[in-house]
């Protein structure tokens, strides 16, 4: 009986062991801060996840590193809110910009039976503005707006 009690402590002394060990070397997945991405990886067209009204498309960089990005966030059939910056990277997953003017742009029309002609009214609303785009992982971007926060709680899916 004695002999059982040793064979089984042992055998649960070297499982308890042998789990520790599979435990100590199993590789964590990384957090979004933790991976790294270029800046080049935010080249293209984004949507957004919610609605799939917004989208950002991000140009390859200039020779001076910047890249032109362009938002258009539809807010009804006859007008369209747009943001436009250059943003350089100062991370490796994030594009800052500080020059985006943001306008309105609405359209107004009339059809008759021949034709349709439209009209568009371009509105700003602000120049100079602030933020970043931050490069959660290769398909999620998230874009903060320092003026009126709107890309606040909008994640941005890689539409490429």
């Amino acid at each position: 009986m004695k002999n059982t009690k040793k064979t089984i402590l042992c055998l649960m002394l070297a499982l308890a062991l042998v789990l520790g060990l599979a435990a100590c070397s199993a590789k964590e997945e990384p957090t979004p801060a933790e991976e790294k991405f270029s800046a080049d990886d935010m080249v293209g067209v984004w949507t957004d996840s919610i609605a799939s009204r917004a989208t950002i498309e991000i140009s390859p960089a200039d020779e001076d590193g910047r890249y032109a990005i362009l938002i258009s966030w539809g807010n009804g059939a006859a007008e369209a809110y747009q943001w436009t910056m250059t943003a350089t990277a100062t991370d490796n997953n994030v594009l800052y910009y500080e020059d985006c003017v943001h306008t309105i742009v609405s359209f107004t029309g009339e059809s008759t039976d021949n034709s349709v002609s439209t009209e568009a009214n371009v509105e700003e609303v602000y120049a100079g503005g602030h933020g970043q785009f931050v490069l959660l992982s290769t398909n999620e971007l998230q874009w903060t707006d320092d003026i009126e926060n709107a890309g606040d709680e909008v994640l941005f899916i890689n539409a490429n």
